[in-house]
């Protein structure tokens, strides 16, 4: 298969209801790391004055947030997709 018929056919099968969800939940993981490694990183702390790493309890507070936003949007990405028919 020629590079020209896999493109082809890779655009003729996939559809924005196949892409758009998954950029999306991307964008609001990628957001959500940030923003949590952001907060605990630039929080004072009276007990750190040099650097010694990444904060505690950055990571599990970074997966907790991916996990509940990952079941909020699965769950409005099904509302939304059975409304549109």
């Amino acid at each position: 298969m020629s590079w020209t018929q896999y493109w082809t056919e890779v655009l003729r099968v996939l559809t924005l209801r196949d892409v758009v969800p998954a950029v999306m939940k991307t964008a609001v993981f990628g957001y959500l790391i940030g923003l949590v490694g952001c907060y605990t990183g630039y929080r004072p702390r009276a007990e750190r004055r040099e650097w010694a790493g990444p904060p505690p309890g950055a990571w599990w507070l970074s997966i907790f947030l991916v996990l509940v936003a990952d079941v909020v949007l699965v769950k409005m990405i099904q509302l939304v997709t059975s409304w549109l028919g």
